[in-house]
């Protein structure tokens, strides 16, 4: 049986780590032997990880956290499994993770595969290591067989940055849609939870606290929007955003509108509760996956110009140039306040243009086709 070891750095609820996990899932059912590998422990994915993999999920390091002084170690654990595996290919999802990705192919005689699944980032913003390693995969890409970018955005950025693999393609994010899907029950009870009406006008945004995801835009936006649209309640989800915003709200005029309920497990109910989803980053995207899901769950989107973003929306959503507040407002107001019949078209055209070019095993075959040369060792 073909073997593959895909390796990310850990198994946080991220969406590079959940295309990891559905693309390993994915590749197994269509026949392969594929060894999910995690540098660190932990993480919201780690538990369906191991009941939809089993013994095809490998955790190389204890510690739950990504420390520096643990890299050696799990580079040699990483080494050590590919040459006990022997697999055809090893493929890298992640910066850094990719670097080790390589020497661990070379190490054991693999041809060796890359992810890319990010943009134009700001790297001043970042740490000096993450930059640095940024610039070592330009000169150490000439070694890589097939460089798989999740957008048409990040591969251009990446060869204006000097990356040369030998192959490169475009395969875009999948998204289960049939987890992610619209539900009027749990619609009804995620709000009835955030004491939103039935009736108010909803939009969140969905993100850990970054940099790239451009907080304060969102934020900006909403409140020009509340005077827009009335009766608007906004929602602002994922790690770190409770403690962060909360006492900023006040100062945007959203202390009265506004919830926090942080990091959520249950996405696909909080996607059915909107009635619209921002994407308000300013740089960095490549397939965001949020607005994928959202769309999924017959939710419009209004997302700014980064990476494939607008790609994704197409004609069901409405795409802005990023840090301008004023235009993702009018976008926002445009979902919100459409007529009836437009409002209808527009839930219907999200879910169906999901279902029609980013499903799962559209990704997965895609990926098959990029790999195939490879793992059939040519």
């Amino acid at each position: 049986m073909t073997r593959l070891v895909l390796v990310v750095a850990d198994l946080d609820t991220g969406g590079a780590q959940r295309q990891a996990l559905e693309l390993a899932a994915g590749l197994t059912g269509r026949g392969l032997d594929v060894t999910l590998a995690a540098l660190h422990a932990g993480g919201g994915l780690e538990a369906e990880a191991r009941r939809r993999l089993g013994p095809g999920l490998a955790v190389l390091c204890p510690a739950p956290r990504w420390r520096r002084r643990d890299l050696p170690a799990a580079a040699a654990r990483l080494v050590a499994l590919a040459r006990r595996l022997r697999p055809r290919v090893v493929y890298g999802f992640q910066p850094v993770v990719n670097e080790l990705a390589l020497a661990a192919a070379r190490a054991s005689g693999a041809r060796a595969a890359w992810g890319l699944r990010f943009s134009d980032v700001a790297w001043g913003r970042y740490s000096l290591g993450q930059a640095a390693a940024f610039r070592l995969g330009a000169v150490l890409s000439r070694a890589v067989d097939v460089l798989v970018a999740n957008s048409a955005a990040g591969l251009a950025v990446a060869r204006r940055a000097g990356y040369r693999p030998r192959a490169a393609v475009v395969v875009p994010n999948g998204i289960d849609t049939a987890r992610f899907a619209p539900d009027p029950e749990a619609r009804a009870r995620v709000r009835a939870a955030w004491g939103v009406a039935p009736e108010a006008p909803l939009v969140a945004q969905v993100g850990r606290m970054d940099p790239m995801k451009d907080w304060p835009n969102f934020l900006r936006s909403c409140a020009l929007l509340r005077r827009q649209v009335p009766g608007l309640r906004v929602a602002c989800v994922g790690p770190g955003t409770a403690a962060a915003l909360g006492g900023t709200l006040a100062g945007w005029d959203l202390a009265d509108c506004a919830v926090l309920p942080g990091a959520r497990e249950d996405m696909p109910a909080v996607y059915a509760a909107l009635d619209a989803l921002a994407l308000a980053s300013a740089y960095g995207e490549g397939f965001p996956n949020v607005v994928g899901e959202a769309m999924a769950c017959g939710v419009p989107c209004a997302v700014t110009t980064v990476g494939d973003a607008a790609l994704v929306v197409g004609e069901a959503g409405r795409a802005v140039p990023p840090r301008d507040h004023r235009a993702l407002a009018g976008a926002l107001a445009a979902l919100l306040t459409a007529p009836a019949l437009e409002r209808a078209r527009l839930v219907l055209a999200a879910r169906a243009r999901m279902a029609e070019h980013f499903t799962l095993d559209a990704m997965v075959g895609r990926t098959l086709d990029a790999l195939g040369p490879l793992l059939e060792g040519r």
